[in-house]
């Protein structure tokens, strides 16, 4: 698993610096309701898990080798045009030939969530 690691809820994106500050970051009732997907920054599928509403939630590999770049790749453009739109940014131009990891490290710019 390579960080940072990036959970969705919907088209909402977040990005963790570490595993500890992702699995911190959630209740265990909604990971329990499957709300959330995640992704290491190579675009491996990760499985967030928690046994009752009172665990701590768990993040693990869901698969070894990474087959969900392109799903992630998908994503992180579709949250950089939302973070032009709204004026965070102020060229996206070279968007269409971005490589996975010239949008992790766009995201990263952005800081990380806690």
């Amino acid at each position: 698993m390579k960080t940072p690691i990036f959970v969705f809820e919907d088209a909402d994106c977040s990005c963790y610096e570490t595993l500890q500050d992702a699995s911190l970051a959630y209740e265990a009732i909604d990971v329990m309701n499957n709300i959330f997907t995640a992704y290491d920054s190579e675009g491996r599928l990760l499985q967030m898990s928690a046994k009752d509403k009172h665990d701590t939630v768990k993040i693990s590999l869901a698969e070894e080798v990474p087959s969900h770049q392109e799903e992630l790749k998908e994503r992180l453009v579709l949250h950089i045009e939302y973070l032009y739109k709204i004026g965070k940014l102020d060229n996206i131009d070279w968007l269409s030939n971005a490589a996975l990891s010239d949008l992790v490290n766009e995201i990263v710019k952005f800081g990380y969530d806690r």
